[in-house]
Parts: C-alpha cells; structure tokens; sequence
C-alpha cells in the first residue's frame, strides 16, 4: 500500500507478497513542463528482509514429576539462531535446538506452571529479536490414604473418616477378604462391614 502517493515522502507499507517475494519497485513519474514533452519515471528497488516467524508450540500438560519433552516448535525467516529460556529455575538441556527437555523447578510443580520462551534473532535489515512462549501445565501428583490400621470388635462396623484422595479421581475400596461389604465402595469416606463367616 503506498500512501499518499502525490508526494515525494510518501509512506510505502509493503503487501505480505511483497514480503514474501523480498523486494518491490517504487516508480516514480513526472510530467515535463512546456514545452519540454515526455513523461519521465524512475524506480528504486526496495529490498526486505522477512522477520522470523516463531512458534514454540501448543500448550501441554505433564504430570508432577516428569520431563517436558518439546516438540512441534519452528522457526522460518531470516534469523541469525534461536535459544530457549525458561522463567524458572529447572534444568534446561538442549537449549539451542527446537526439541529442548526440561525439568521444572519446586517451585514451577508447587506454581502447577512453567513457561519457556524461545526466541530467534532477526537479522538483516531487522535488528529485533522475535519471542513466542510455551505453556506448560503440571498436574499434581495424586495423594492417596487409607487411614491408619486399626482393631475393632466382632459385629461392628468402620467407617473410613481418616482416608483422603488429593488431586485424584475416581476411587475405589476394595477389600482382601471376600467378606465384607461397603456403604459406598466409590465414597473416600464409606462404612465397611465385615460379613458373618
């Protein structure tokens, strides 16, 4: 788009084809004045040099505990290298490839997040250095307890108040014996009670 184009500063916005073909052509024309005839055009040659283009890739999800391993992250366009950092304070390896590992932090599995950045520097005529960020989410390991061992009288019934699932779905009790009954045998807090032989 070349804006205000009767003026001889005018404002030349180059099309994403333009970019992509790396150059355009800006003709200047003129009129003679009497009694000189002819127009007369000169051109200039702009050449453009295409910013990288980052992608660190989708968010993902890991559960406490494991290492991130990335993948489907790019980088396209000029650009003179990339790095990978991290906000935390894990263990990055590979920082310098676009399939880096990383270990998160305590403190990033206690946040449940880290964040890694990769960033390329443009080069050419672009001197910025150009970021995209990848999410990560850290799932808490489940915690699961039954309560303590405990001793009860024959006919009698327990209830599990003690027991707790944290960070975890769907439990489920169990019992060695094949006599015996629970309340609710999909509820952390049920009634178990032993069968009569």
């Amino acid at each position: 788009t070349l804006q205000n184009p009767n003026s001889l500063t005018p404002t030349f916005i180059p099309s994403s084809d333009a970019v992509v073909a790396g150059q355009a052509k800006l003709l200047l024309t003129a009129e003679p004045i009497a009694p000189c005839e002819g127009t007369l055009t000169d051109e200039v040659v702009l050449f453009i040099d295409a910013k990288p283009v980052v992608e660190a890739g989708l968010p993902i999800t890991i559960c406490e505990g494991e290492t991130i391993n990335v993948s489907g992250a790019s980088v396209t366009g000029s650009h003179a290298g990339y790095l990978w950092s991290s906000s935390g304070n894990g263990i990055l390896t590979g920082a310098d490839s676009l399939t880096p590992t990383y270990i998160p932090s305590p403190e990033e599995i206690q946040a449940q997040q880290a964040v890694l950045t990769l960033t390329a520097q443009a080069t050419g005529a672009c001197s910025e250095e150009i970021s995209d960020q990848l999410i990560i989410q850290i799932n808490p390991k489940p915690e699961v307890y039954a309560g303590e061992n405990i001793t009860i009288c024959e006919g009698e019934s327990f209830t599990t108040s003690q027991a707790f699932v944290n960070d975890g779905a769907n439990p489920v009790w169990t019992t060695s014996s094949p006599d015996g009954l629970f309340s609710v045998p999909n509820s952390v807090i049920t009634t178990y009670t032993p069968t009569e032989a």
